[in-house]
C-alpha cells in the first residue's frame, strides 16, 4: 500500500485513493463522506473500508486483519481518498496508542 501513497504538493497531506480495491463497488458503496476510517489491505489492494466507531471495534477489526495476514491503515476520508494514512502496527497495544494519538 505504501506504493499507492500520493501527495500533490509538499504542503498538502499524503493520501491513498480508494480505487483499485478488490471490489470497487464495495468501497464506493461503503464510502459515506468525510470521517475517520480504517482500510484493510493486502499488497496494494484495499479489501475493506470501515468508519471508526469506537476503540473496541477498531481493535477488533485490527486483530482480525492481522490474524488473516492483512494490513490495516487509519486516516481521514475525503473525496474518495484516505488522507494522512497511518499503517497500524502489528501489536494491538501499539495500534491502540497510534489511534489514541490520532484522536487527540
Amino acid at each position: 500500500m505504501k506504493n499507492r501513497i500520493q501527495r500533490h504538493a509538499p504542503d498538502l497531506p499524503e493520501f491513498i485513493k480508494l480505487d483499485q480495491s478488490r471490489d470497487e463497488s464495495l468501497v464506493f458503496e461503503q464510502y459515506m463522506g468525510a470521517g475517520l476510517a480504517l482500510i484493510v489491505t493486502t499488497g496494494d489492494t484495499i479489501l475493506d473500508l470501515v468508519y471508526f466507531d469506537n476503540m473496541k471495534n477498531a481493535l477488533e477489526l485490527h486483530s482480525h486483519a492481522i490474524c488473516s495476514g492483512a494490513d490495516i491503515w487509519i486516516g481521514f476520508l475525503s473525496c474518495y481518498s484516505l488522507c494522512d494514512p497511518v499503517e497500524l502496527p502489528e501489536y494491538t497495544l501499539d495500534a491502540e496508542r497510534v489511534i489514541e494519538g490520532i484522536l487527540k
